[in-house]
């Protein structure tokens, strides 16, 4: 069963999408374009709220996404029993297990304008502006004899004590010249969900800053990481 709408109103916002936001939007694009080539309804690919999370997502930022008319949510329904994927509708704000999320109309000019501009440092047209992305140009520095992070003279953040993964991330981003996304550069762990370690990584990436100067994201697949200039 496809749910309706909630009849709650939904207002747009004009606070500024975040990346994790967009790298969401991104992936559930991803999700509606796969259920249009098989030939579904988009709600037999819904995005189940785990693989959000894994994203960065926390609870306020997907109900955030709903305010602003970006996303539709239900609770799935489906058993063993009944096969083809079935729903029910959610009519608030509550997100409780199993609640799955599409995009709206509106939600997928918003995922496919970020799409769009992702690569490119753009600004959405709406007005919601998302960081350039690193040019190749210039780049930050990373120094891993002193453990520092650098872009230009602005020291960005320093480890005084071993952070094997992040070490590794920035390791690799320096040896690749700082693209704007590269492939999950840790090793694989038997015991580690390697989306979960990426995600934790990227976090702490973004901790303890000595000046707001860049900004590490998700690729929107738990794959990959992607670094931007914030102004």
């Amino acid at each position: 069963m496809r749910p309706t709408a909630p009849s709650t109103a939904m207002v747009s916002s004009s606070s500024h999408l975040t990346i994790r936001h967009g790298e969401a939007l991104r992936f559930l694009l991803e999700a509606a374009e796969a259920a249009s080539k098989e030939g579904l309804d988009v709600w037999q690919f819904a995005v189940e709220i785990g693989q959000l999370r894994v994203l960065g997502l926390s609870h306020t930022d997907l109900r955030c996404l709903l305010c602003w008319n970006y996303l539709e949510h239900a609770q799935e329904l489906t058993t063993a029993v009944t096969g083809k994927r079935s729903f029910r509708r959610l009519m608030t704000l509550v997100l409780p297990q199993r609640t799955c999320f599409v995009l709206t109309a509106k939600g997928r000019v918003i995922a496919s304008r970020y799409r769009a501009v992702s690569t490119r440092g753009a600004e959405i047209a709406t007005g919601m502006p998302i960081a350039a992305t690193g040019s190749a140009r210039e780049a930050p520095r990373w120094d891993a004899k002193a453990c520092r992070l650098w872009w230009r003279k602005h020291l960005i953040k320093e480890f005084r004590r071993p952070a094997a993964n992040q070490e590794l991330v920035l390791a690799a981003l320096e040896e690749e010249g700082w693209p704007p996304r590269i492939d999950d550069p840790l090793p694989p762990s038997r015991h580690i969900d390697p989306k979960v370690r990426l995600h934790d990584t990227i976090k702490a990436l973004n901790r303890h800053h000595l000046q707001r100067i860049l900004h590490f994201g998700g690729d929107g697949k738990g794959r990959g990481i992607q670094w931007i200039l914030v102004e």
